[in-house]
């Protein structure tokens, strides 16, 4: 079908700026243009990954994949498929534009990662080594969840008690959800959680094995949008819900666009959206205006708890999602080769999350990527607006938006600022944690006891050891 219709079209061979823009963005296709057989094997192979994902085991199709992807570049004028993901962005400094949104966000990651590092060694001491400035991935796990509420004699935004209580199902959850959407003059979205439908809300009765990983589909036929996720009546699916149906929103905003516009902005902004649904659901006055948050009040202290259980989720995740497609890049132009993939891995784990494997890692029998959703299923991370799908260039978009047409992090920086200077003032306070111990003293520890032991019998003064400086 590629061969035969569009193979030869050219975006400069029309003068229409919509039509020029379509028949640009009708190149960016990607899979189909593979010829069908080896459509066919990637298909095969991607769904083989995503099932090993979700079954937790090995996955040993990477390179074929990776080999396989190629092949459809090479019909689409790009050099790899790292450089056809970013063309989705079209911007010819999007690389430097992402160091530098790194580079306005990284001193805020850098006092959460000095607070989380005090914090582990306060807790496990000299049984851990963080000298060189990185904390092991499992540590960092286990102090994550100790660290999230600094203050814990403040009574925190306690959600899913009441949810308990007043017998919630997940079908309230969703209800509730739409409830906000509808509040803001949005479309109603019941389709998009009805299981007879073809939703799948919650984990199958029968016991089937299946990736429980919220996603939002639509089947752009203008009526069938679908969530598919395994939710619980928890505060944390709440959110999550929220963020879904921002998804869904958004399908159903430009469903009226031709089909090739029928995408966000750029990647991005689908994520994006449904993040500051998110922001938006857990404020403790929307918590208590739809009954669900009890007996809280506002408080210095408990804004910290707040900020700081959102940093958790947001903040420590970024330089992650940094380094993932960033990572990608690299073994899709092959400037990384398949031996060097798990090593350039944690080399950019250690530069930008300052994490460090728990056990000695190797590229010849790990692939530690492997384990992430994203890889398996080869889908990019970095992932009136609405109404314009991708329609317009990204930038007119947010600018309609927000009133800028330039990405910036000053937004997420404000709204962490209180929680940034805590931790400038706590990290400040307990550095001493983190400093190097004084080299041991010339006295031998052994004769020391000795000679303590011999003075106690002669009555002598405690000995007294002489130190070096």
């Amino acid at each position: 079908m590629w061969n035969k219709y569009f193979k030869d079209i050219r975006p400069s061979d029309y003068k229409d700026p919509s039509l020029k823009r379509q028949v640009k963005l009708l190149r960016y296709l990607d899979e189909v243009l593979l010829e069908e057989d080896k459509l066919k094997q990637l298909t095969e192979l991607k769904t083989k990954m995503i099932k090993m994902y979700n079954m937790a085991k090995i996955c040993p199709f990477t390179k074929k994949n990776c080999d396989l992807s190629k092949d459809g570049i090479k019909e689409s004028d790009y050099s790899d498929k790292g450089a056809y993901w970013r063309e989705a962005y079209e911007d010819p400094n999007f690389m430097e534009n992402l160091d530098d949104l790194w580079t306005q966000v990284e001193p805020l990651y850098a006092e959460l990662h000095k607070y989380l590092s005090i914090k582990a060694k306060q807790t496990f001491g000299s049984r851990i080594d963080i000298s060189d400035g990185l904390i092991p991935d499992h540590i960092l796990v286990i102090t994550a969840k100790d660290a999230i509420t600094p203050f814990r004699n403040v009574s925190g935004m306690e959600v899913d008690p009441v949810l308990k209580q007043q017998r919630y199902t997940v079908i309230d959850l969703f209800m509730i959800a739409e409830e906000f959407f509808l509040s803001m003059g949005l479309m109603r979205m019941d389709i998009s959680y009805n299981e007879q439908a073809g939703a799948m809300i919650t984990n199958p009765k029968d016991g089937r094995k299946v990736l429980c990983h919220a996603n939002s589909w639509t089947l752009c036929d203008g009526n069938t949008y679908l969530i598919k996720m395994c939710a619980k009546v928890a505060f944390a699916d709440l959110i999550t819900i929220h963020h879904e149906m921002g998804h869904i929103q958004y399908y159903m905003q430009y469903k009226h666009q031709p089909y090739i516009f029928r995408e966000g902005a750029n990647p991005g902004f689908h994520e994006a959206i449904g993040d500051a649904i998110a922001l938006s659901v857990i404020t403790p006055d929307h918590l208590k205006k739809i009954y669900i948050l009890r007996n809280y009040e506002v408080s210095e202290q408990g804004t910290i708890n707040a900020l700081m259980a959102m940093a958790m989720e947001k903040v420590m995740s970024l330089p992650f999602d940094f380094i993932l497609d960033k990572w990608r890049w690299e073994v899709f132009s092959g400037a990384v080769p398949e031996n060097k993939w798990n090593s350039r891995w944690w080399e950019y784990k250690m530069k930008y999350e300052k994490i460090k494997p728990p056990v000695k890692r190797s590229d010849e029998t790990d692939f530690d990527p492997g384990i992430i959703m994203h890889v398996a299923a080869g889908v990019p991370y970095i992932s009136d607006g609405l109404k314009l799908g991708c329609s317009k260039h990204w930038s007119e978009t947010l600018e309609i938006m927000t009133g800028s047409k330039k990405l910036s992090a000053e937004p997420i920086l404000e709204y962490f600022e209180p929680l940034y200077k805590f931790l400038k003032a706590e990290n400040e306070k307990y550095e001493y944690y983190l400093r190097p111990q004084p080299k041991p003293n010339i006295c031998d520890l052994e004769f020391k006891g000795r000679m303590s032991q011999r003075s106690k019998i002669r009555n002598d003064p405690p000995f007294a050891c002489i130190q070096k400086h």
